[in-house]
């Protein structure tokens, strides 16, 4: 199901690590965590020595705008330089959304000025250090649903029996992770990792999801544009004539072109033009791509509540997330506790998003690594060592905790045009979590007959 939200369809709202939610335009004067440094007295001299709090946490909300576009836009405006600001984790643009982030060298209260069009700071404090990931804990949603944005005519009775029959969903990644439009980012990935720099390269240039002639979509003229020019770079690679073609707006295109010009063999090369947290994003979507396969393997299998040799059992907290810092190794030993555990609800199980340090591969996400010509030593990447990934783990399902349905009637504006029924869903997940995954789950087969 594709989703096409307006800003204010899809709320976000963080929660923080103490369970504070950053609520949509709520000032916040104080916030727990915040790691603070105090004024230190030198036993010698008996001065006091001022405090070194050169950081400065702020909450950011921001409307249309993805998280890295946002604190480009206050950078330029403040004159701060981009690189000195941080983050816990990317928000959605079509949406409205908060989130804590942190800046050096700027003072919360210069921070509190910055005035950005659909940006708000709602509040900023002192810190000792930059903000890091386990600062988020989650993200609370409401996202309205309803025919224009999701294709279909949803039926509330059916979406609010289900709901409250279960808010269990299965912990997929969102499609979001392999690339908004050409969904081949786990493919890039899959290339780097089997040391193919060029195939990587290629991919990156030409791959497309459909040719312009053949779409089954309409197509915009941009749209088509860039299909065009991939397809005619396909067809000679002559990057020299391409950059006379291939449009300014595929920045990223024209800068590995113009090094493939000057440097025909330099596959890595060009890759590197690409900034690293895109980088990043290939190797993490390529381990996605084994992570939804073996779950929907599992699934099909009737084990996805079978701990196996690989998996990590991980209690729930007080907010009703799994708990990955107290998660434990499934092995003999504890299967059968861990089993019972899991039945009675008391946490979930956790497959590897597997890495070069990953100690087992799981049955299931071996069988997909070997489908796709995979082993988990590919994942140290010599070649481009920045790249490597020690790996990880993720939880297999989750509960969208707070899960509540409401119903909007369809109504007349104070112009007489027809507003269409809507539907609310209220709900929260923990972090790396997919919103899109959950409603998709939560309104599946609940059409309007």
């Amino acid at each position: 199901m594709d989703f096409h939200f307006k800003p204010e369809e899809f709320i976000v709202e963080e929660i923080t690590s103490d369970g504070t939610v950053l609520e949509v335009d709520k000032k916040i004067e104080a916030l727990a965590g915040i790691p603070t440094a105090t004024a230190e007295v030198d036993a010698e001299t008996g001065e006091s020595k001022p405090a070194k709090n050169e950081f400065s946490w702020f909450i950011l909300q921001k409307r249309n705008w993805n998280t890295q576009q946002a604190l480009d836009a206050i950078s330029i405006k403040m004159y701060i330089p981009r690189k000195r600001f941080n983050f816990a984790g990317t928000k959605d643009r079509s949406a409205v959304t908060t989130q804590l982030c942190s800046v050096f060298g700027v003072s919360a209260e210069r921070m509190l000025t910055a005035h950005v069009k659909d940006i708000k700071i709602n509040g900023a404090w002192p810190a000792s250090e930059k903000i890091k990931l386990g600062v988020l804990k989650g993200n609370r949603f409401r996202v309205t649903v309803n025919k224009e944005n999701c294709g279909v005519e949803l039926d509330y009775e059916k979406i609010a029996q289900a709901a409250s029959k279960s808010n269990e969903v299965i912990n997929y990644f969102g499609k979001q992770r392999f690339g908004s439009l050409r969904a081949n980012t786990h493919l890039v990935g899959h290339y780097i990792l089997k040391g193919d720099y060029k195939g990587a390269v290629e991919n990156y240039l030409v791959f497309r999801d459909c040719d312009a002639e053949d779409c089954t979509e309409e197509i915009s003229p941009t749209r088509r544009e860039e299909l065009e020019v991939r397809k005619k770079l396909e067809q000679d690679w002559d990057y020299k004539a391409a950059l006379g073609y291939f449009p300014a707006w595929l920045k990223y295109e024209v800068s590995m072109i113009r090094h493939m010009k000057d440097n025909p063999t330099d596959y890595i090369g060009a890759i590197r033009k690409i900034p690293r947290s895109i980088q990043l994003m290939f190797i993490h979507a390529a381990q996605a791509d084994v992570f939804n396969a073996a779950v929907a393997a599992r699934i099909a299998a009737g084990k996805l509540r079978t701990p196996l040799e690989g998996d990590y059992f991980a209690p729930i907290d007080n907010l009703g997330f799994p708990d990955d810092e107290k998660a434990i190794a499934v092995d003999k030993a504890n299967k059968d506790e861990i089993a019972a555990k899991t039945a009675s609800n008391e946490g979930v199980l956790c497959a590897s998003l597997v890495g070069m340090d990953t100690s087992i591969v799981d049955e299931f996400s071996q069988a997909e690594m070997d489908r796709r010509g995979l082993t988990k030593e590919m994942f140290s990447i010599k070649s481009m060592p920045e790249l490597t990934s020690k790996g990880g783990m993720r939880p297999l399902w989750m509960n969208a905790v707070g899960l509540k349905v409401e119903r909007i009637e369809a109504k007349a504006d104070e112009t007489g045009a027809e507003l269409p029924g809507q539907i609310i869903l209220s709900f929260s997940l923990p972090s790396g979590a997919y919103a899109t995954v959950a409603v998709e789950q939560l309104i599946s087969g609940c059409q309007s007959a």
